[in-house]
């Protein structure tokens, strides 16, 4: 763009400030070329994220290096996993939200996570309640699978088995076990199940009875419950005498450590651990 002009304005600073002078100009002046000044660097919109580095560590759980997630109104930290395979992961305010987070992520009894045990420790340490027998059968009807079990992992490494998934079904004071298991390469898979009853003991405590017991192999659907006439003959009257040979139920005392409507975790005091499960 050009322009043409007999004046030019010059800026001066004067007694009184700031003011403009005209001077001539040649009847034809030089084209002078329009300066587009470069565009100023937009801002972010409150739908995009901007990831900074976070001084803040007394949020993390670890002196791992934090990296904060910010949104307006919002802010979500990360840290770096403590297992030191770099993997970034989101610091939850509490043990329970931790647990939930690495089931989320996918880790279960069969790929299993470090941060998981201290997580289970940490809720069995932040629980309150007195009455966990009574609260077993208030919240924990319906299904639960078995999440960390740390004496089923070191079975399965003896016995190059895999134990997964592990499912306890309470219905009433009625309870059915269903686990599936899966031998090396070509020795199929199937399920292993049990039934019985449940009983309170103490404010603390559960009693389990398991007096059902079967085995369905290979292709053969999972049977979630028997009859007791089914148990009494045939293959599943045979697997149920040799289950109930195996049971003893002096070995089947559970103390319950924590439960609520979506976690629970239980001791098996013959090899002193703790199995954690959650409702599915």
């Amino acid at each position: 763009m050009h322009q043409s002009c007999s004046t030019r304005p010059t800026l001066c600073c004067g007694a009184r400030g700031l003011m403009q002078r005209r001077a001539p100009l040649a009847a034809s002046c030089k084209a002078l070329p329009l300066i587009t000044p470069d565009p100023l660097p937009s801002l972010p919109t409150a739908n995009q994220h901007v990831l900074q580095l976070s001084a803040k560590p007394s949020i993390a759980p670890s002196a791992a290096p934090l990296l904060s997630l910010h949104r307006p109104q919002r802010q979500v930290t990360f840290a770096l996993d403590s297992d030191n395979t770099g993997t970034i992961h989101p610091v939850t305010s509490s043990p329970r939200e931790e647990i939930l987070q690495l089931i989320a992520e996918g880790h279960t009894n069969v790929n299993p996570s470090p941060r998981m045990t201290a997580a289970v420790d940490a809720l069995i340490a932040s629980n309150t309640n007195t009455q966990m027998a009574a609260d077993t059968f208030r919240l924990g009807q319906g299904t639960w699978e078995v999440f960390d079990a740390p004496h089923i992992r070191t079975l399965s490494a003896l016995m190059f088995t895999e134990f997964e998934p592990i499912r306890y079904v309470l219905d009433g004071e009625f309870m059915s076990s269903n686990v599936k298991y899966k031998l090396p390469i070509g020795g199929g898979d199937g399920w292993l199940s049990a039934s019985g009853s449940l009983t309170a003991l103490g404010r603390d405590s559960l009693t389990l009875h398991f007096d059902r017991f079967w085995v369905d192999r290979g292709s053969t659907p999972l049977r979630p419950i028997i009859s007791q006439r089914q148990a009494d003959k045939g293959w599943d009257g045979f697997i149920t005498n040799i289950g109930r040979l195996t049971f003893f139920d002096n070995l089947a005392t559970f103390p319950v450590l924590y439960v609520d409507e979506e976690l629970t975790v239980f001791k098996f005091p013959p090899l002193n651990v703790k199995i954690a499960a959650r409702r599915v």
